[in-house]
């Protein structure tokens, strides 16, 4: 009989011991589960990809083309780690700071030592499979920031896709970079919507044959699947290379062929790459002086958050009369006070406008 009593004691302490641990268990789960809940979040990136992010994202690593712009006009530059080099000519005379920014050259196989060397907590990137999962296989946060496969059917499906683009930054740096990217989507909106209610009324034959020399030379295009396509026809032009899609090489007789009305100067400088070359001289574009150099600012107007001043840009030289309403300095300067709090001066932004670096160059 002592036997079994000392037999029920003994079994309850175990029990009671067994009960302990698990609590202390569950306990420490539920502590380290809380823990990360406050220092750790997950967002889902624009490639549907579930990323694990801390609260307070505080170094970044800006690898995918777009990326130092749309930081840098979210407010949230002093995070930026690392970055690439992009071709955008005001770029650091906005932001003195730009050249101690540490600048890599590995952005098509991002360099590992690098990144962990500069304990970034988040690498902002396009949706290349390869060099996604080997971030991930490192353990480094990777957003996919720009989709290159993206299916655009229309001008207002461009338009929702590029503010998702700037509301995932917003996503990633924090409440305030939020705001400031609905800022830039209402702004956004009210631009494009103000342009269409013009162009999108004017027939298609009396819209202008229009050819983007995209560079490093003159007969190096974009095509149908650019943003750049879509621009031009929410400006109120035919792109006459639309149906390359991809874009690339054109020949120059393809160009006599198509005649083009109007030449948009991309990522090449100013216009005498074409106007002095004997061979366009008969080219429609050419003969009547249509042939205007693209500005670039922060980064280039086919690529970055600036497209909405491309937009109106391009507008304005196809359709002087129907934009005579519309003040390029102006838009330019507002523009760069509202989203970079940069005080441009007027000849600041007619440099600009001129396809012209801040040295006039």
């Amino acid at each position: 009989m002592f036997f079994n009593f000392a037999q029920k004691i003994q079994c309850k302490t175990v029990l009671f011991i067994l009960a302990l641990g698990m609590i202390l268990t569950i306990t420490c789960c539920y502590s380290k589960a809380s823990a990360d809940a406050i220092r750790y979040r997950t967002i889902t990136d624009l490639a549907g990809r579930q990323v694990r992010l801390p609260v307070e994202v505080k170094r970044v690593a800006c690898l995918e083309g777009n990326s130092y712009e749309r930081v840098f006009l979210l407010s949230e530059a002093d995070k930026i780690a690392v970055r690439i080099l992009f071709d955008g000519p005001w770029a650091e005379r906005l932001n003195p700071r730009l050249k101690d920014i540490y600048c890599s050259s590995a952005y098509n196989d991002p360099n590992i030592e690098e990144l962990l060397s500069r304990q970034v907590d988040v690498v902002l990137y396009w949706d290349y499979p390869k060099q996604l999962a080997k971030l991930e296989e490192c353990h480094i946060p990777v957003v996919v920031t720009q989709k290159t496969m993206k299916k655009i059917r229309n001008s207002e499906e461009l338009v929702e896709y590029l503010k998702q683009e700037m509301r995932m930054y917003g996503k990633v740096l924090g409440p305030k970079a939020e705001k400031k990217a609905t800022e830039w989507c209402a702004y956004f909106d009210q631009k494009t919507r103000w342009i269409l209610a013009r162009t999108s009324k004017i027939p298609e034959k009396q819209r202008p044959k229009v050819y983007y020399v995209r560079g490093p030379d003159a007969l190096t295009t974009h095509g149908g699947n650019s943003n750049t396509y879509w621009f031009v026809e929410m400006a109120g032009g035919n792109f006459i290379t639309k149906n390359m899609k991809q874009g690339g090489q054109v020949t120059m007789e393809e160009l006599i062929q198509w005649d083009p009305d109007v030449v948009f100067m991309g990522r090449v400088g100013q216009p005498d790459l074409i106007l002095k070359d004997p061979k366009w001289q008969h080219i429609a574009a050419v003969r009547n002086n249509r042939v205007y150099a693209t500005p670039n600012g922060v980064r280039s107007w086919d690529s970055g958050g600036e497209a909405v001043l491309f937009i109106e840009y391009m507008a304005q030289k196809m359709y002087p009369d129907l934009f005579k309403d519309l003040n390029m300095t102006d838009e330019v300067k507002n523009y760069y006070w509202k989203f970079y709090k940069y005080h441009l001066s007027d000849n600041e932004a007619i440099r600009l406008l001129q396809g012209l670096g801040p040295e006039g160059n």
